[in-house]
């Protein structure tokens, strides 16, 4: 598992059809389009087992359309570097995803949201009757809206996160965020077996201790930092680029033409001059890098809401009488066991780093 994710990590960020082209502009990249299959599997894997401990707790829910439209809901996201890599595939008949498009990315994941919670009702709207318990009927929208939400969404600001910066700075926030979330169990157990005394939440998670989390926020604070220092710069850069644009004192207009040049130009020159301009300019600009006090904010925030989701996963466990949430990863547990914190800890990473993107 650790080679294939290595492995979709290396082609995503050398690999990308974007990156290939020599595209750098935002507007036309194709970020995480490689990843988009990774992310998949945990929204698809965590929708799985929540659906399956809810129908076995003895909640009915349809665990296809659940298992479909959180899919749908965390891949929507990835609309625009699908998009993207089939302008680039068919040139001249496909344009690049609109820049100045109202629904941008974010809006695909609302619009998916909304598309997927409609599909529920609608299916309750088809199969409803005068002999339909009413009881079934709410439970099996609320089981299916839960699975729909709070996998789909959290699952599709990851993928958004990578598309965040130019060229690489996404991924390095993607991977920064989950080294930091990922290492506040271990900063918690350590600390946890050395001084832990008083219990945090007995009655949800007996082995989790006061100084354990204590422990766990200053691992993540220590880890942030870290990434935030050196694993930046090592997968954007050093924060400059070597391209440089020189102004042009003379009138231009389509990237650099002058308007005395146009009548001259076909429809497709110009086009080709101005997606040049574009890609030079997104070049000379540097690429600026996140500043280290975020870790003061990203490490405590992602410990704590990463806590917080291990937890609301042991209330499911504890509620629906269950053990473990899955085995589909051998050795690990369920997948959901691999993404409950990360659930959780993706609202405040993807706040922070928009914030300093």
């Amino acid at each position: 598992m650790i080679c294939v994710v290595a492995g979709l990590l290396f082609l995503d960020a050398c690999y990308s059809p974007s990156h290939l082209a020599g595209l750098t502009s935002h507007s036309q990249s194709t970020a995480g389009l490689y990843l988009l299959p990774l992310l998949l599997f945990f929204a698809l894997g965590t929708a799985w087992e929540l659906a399956g401990l809810l129908r076995d707790a003895g909640f009915p829910v349809h665990r296809f359309v659940a298992l479909v439209g959180a899919g749908i809901i965390a891949a929507s996201p990835g609309v625009v570097p699908i998009w993207n890599s089939i302008a680039l595939a068919l040139p001249g008949m496909v344009g690049f995803y609109p820049p100045g498009c109202p629904i941008g990315q974010m809006g695909w994941i609302a619009l998916a949201t909304t598309a997927c919670v409609s599909m529920l009702f609608l299916l309750e709207m088809k199969n409803f009757s005068a002999d339909s318990d009413s009881r079934e009927v709410l439970s099996r929208l609320s089981a299916g809206t839960m699975v729909l939400v709070y996998v789909g969404i959290p699952m599709a600001l990851l993928v958004a996160m990578r598309s965040l910066g130019n060229g690489n700075w996404g991924l390095a926030a993607l991977l920064t965020m989950i080294a930091t979330t990922k290492s506040t169990d271990a900063g918690a157990y350590f600390s946890g077996k050395a001084f832990g005394k008083r219990k945090l939440i007995p009655r949800l998670s007996p082995g989790k201790t006061w100084e354990g989390a204590i422990g766990g926020v200053i691992v993540a604070t220590i880890v942030a930092a870290i990434c935030l220092a050196f694993l930046f710069p090592a997968i954007v850069g050093s924060g400059t680029n070597a391209v440089s644009a020189e102004p042009d004192a003379s009138p231009t207009v389509f990237g650099g033409t002058a308007a005395g040049e146009i009548d001259s130009l076909g429809s497709e020159e110009l086009a080709s001059r101005d997606l040049a301009s574009q890609n030079l300019k997104a070049q000379s600009a540097p690429t600026e890098l996140p500043p280290l006090a975020l870790a003061l904010v990203l490490g405590p925030s992602l410990a704590i809401l990463g806590t917080l989701g291990d937890l609301a996963q042991s209330l499911v466990k504890r509620a629906c009488q269950a053990k473990d949430s899955g085995n589909l990863l051998p050795g690990l547990g369920g997948v959901w066991d691999v993404s409950d914190s990360l659930i959780f800890a993706s609202f405040p990473a993807f706040l922070c780093f928009v914030a300093v993107a």
